[in-house]
C-alpha cells in the first residue's frame, strides 16, 4: 500500500493509501502551509497569514471553519487527524503513520 500522501496542487487533489479527495483551493492552501510547517506548531495569526495573505482580513473563526472543512474533505482518507488543534496557540500537522512521517 501506498501509505505517503501527494498532494496535487494544480489538480487540488490528495491522495493516500489509493483514496482520492478533491480540495478547494483555500482547504489546499490550509493543508500545504501546515505541511510545509513539519510538525511546528502555527500561531492562528501565522496561518491565516500564510492562508490568505499578509494584512488579510479575516477573522480566526474562518480559520476554524476551513480547518473543519478541510478534515471533512480529508476524512475519506483516514486523514482528518492530520490537522491538529492547540488550545490557545493555533494548528500543527501531525502525520499519520511512522511512514507518512518519514515521507514528510
Amino acid at each position: 500500500s501506498d501509505d505517503t500522501m501527494h498532494v496535487d496542487e494544480s489538480q487540488g487533489l490528495v491522495s493516500y493509501n489509493g483514496i482520492i479527495a478533491k480540495l478547494t483551493r483555500f482547504e489546499l492552501r490550509l493543508l500545504i502551509v501546515l505541511k510545509d510547517h513539519g510538525e511546528a506548531v502555527m500561531s492562528r495569526p501565522q496561518i491565516i497569514a500564510s492562508v490568505w495573505g499578509p494584512g488579510a482580513m479575516v477573522d480566526e473563526n474562518c480559520l476554524t471553519q476551513l480547518v473543519s472543512r478541510l478534515r471533512r474533505a480529508l476524512q475519506p482518507l483516514g486523514l482528518d487527524n492530520c490537522v491538529s488543534a492547540v488550545p490557545k496557540v493555533g494548528y500543527r500537522f501531525r502525520p499519520q503513520t511512522g511512514a507518512a512521517a518519514r515521507a514528510f
